[in-house]
């Protein structure tokens, strides 16, 4: 097991308000700010939802509908703000001095393996069916609470993970990717004839396995 810094999800929807000074303050903290070039939301995105939040809650009672523009406005920033907080965690690499001076509050969590598929265990069986789908049918592992399926068209499975789930697929590779909580999933509109690989990942409370064994298939047309 191992222990990481990461950006801690400090906001509450309940109390909007507060939660909308929290992101115009990380879009002060961010603007200028060299470690973060390419934020996965703009800081001009960021600062016009939190003032969305604020006109919406203040005008919440006066028309009809008022309510819930003001909860449909609450969500979005919300939205906005675990984007960004994922993006910071990412960009800083654990590195709590950044992600506090940006605005952000910083929290260590554990990471360790979850039991992962058993290397011995045969791969997920992939079936091709007529019409361009792929039916992926894992392992079923005890406690998990995710299978993250990945299939490959015309290989190599050349995908990888890194220990925060984030999932690498190289330039030049066709890889599509679908979570779920059901060990069972079916990819559609694959395109006609050619060969498809899969592995799955699966996740519990402790954090992800490795890949499974890869499986292939010749898909349909």
């Amino acid at each position: 097991m191992s222990k990481t810094v990461i950006v801690k999800v400090s906001w509450d929807k309940n109390k909007p308000l507060i939660m909308a000074t929290h992101a115009h303050d990380t879009v002060i903290k961010m603007t200028g700010n060299t470690d973060y070039t390419t934020p996965d939301v703009t800081l001009v995105e960021m600062e016009a939802a939190a003032t969305k939040v604020e006109v919406a809650y203040a005008a919440r009672k006066n028309t009809a509908g008022g309510m819930a523009e003001s909860d449909k406005t609450i969500v979005a920033l919300d939205d906005l703000l675990h984007t960004q907080a994922a993006y910071v965690s990412k960009t800083t690499v654990g590195d709590a001095a950044k992600m506090q001076k940006a605005g952000w509050k910083t929290i260590k969590v554990t990471l360790s393996k979850a039991a992962a598929l058993d290397p011995s265990i045969v791969a997920p069986k992939l079936e091709a069916i007529i019409g361009g789908k792929l039916k992926s049918t894992a392992f079923l592992v005890k406690g998990a609470k995710e299978y993250i399926t990945v299939v490959v068209l015309n290989g190599p499975f050349n995908v990888t993970m890194l220990s925060n789930g984030q999932i690498i697929v190289p330039v030049g590779t066709i890889a599509h990717i679908m979570s779920s909580s059901k060990h069972i999933v079916t990819f559609e509109s694959m395109p006609a004839k050619g060969d498809a690989l899969v592995a799955v990942i699966t996740r519990n409370a402790a954090g992800y396995s490795n890949f499974s064994p890869v499986s292939s298939a010749e898909i349909l047309s």
